[in-house]
């Protein structure tokens, strides 16, 4: 857990990670609030989804959200350090992110 402490805070020392990290965690957060109760609207995503929010599915956006947005910020500062992480790597664990809420959902 120090080691995570440590690498946010090396991260957003910069304040355009900062801001990555807010921007990203807004429009993700649009996002899964919309796309997470589309279950109960036949696969439809529209503003009339947000009829069918509850609040665990209000604080699995904010969870899903927030994760997604440190993954973001972590990865972009580590592939502009020229780190040896693959951009493959990178690419699949913001993937992961983004669809794992999809299966978590009850229908």
């Amino acid at each position: 857990m120090k080691t995570i402490y440590c690498a946010l805070m090396t991260v957003w020392q910069q304040i355009s990670y900062r801001w990555l990290s807010l921007l990203a965690f807004i429009a993700f957060l649009i996002l899964y609030l919309f796309t997470l109760p589309s279950a109960f609207t036949g696969g439809q995503i529209s503003m009339m989804t947000l009829e069918y929010l509850d609040v665990s599915m209000v604080l699995l956006s904010i969870s899903m959200a927030s994760l997604v947005a440190l993954i973001i910020s972590l990865m972009t500062w580590l592939i502009r350090q020229g780190q040896k992480s693959s951009k493959a790597s990178a690419t699949s664990g913001v993937l992961v992110g983004i669809f794992t809420p999809y299966s978590v959902v009850r229908h």
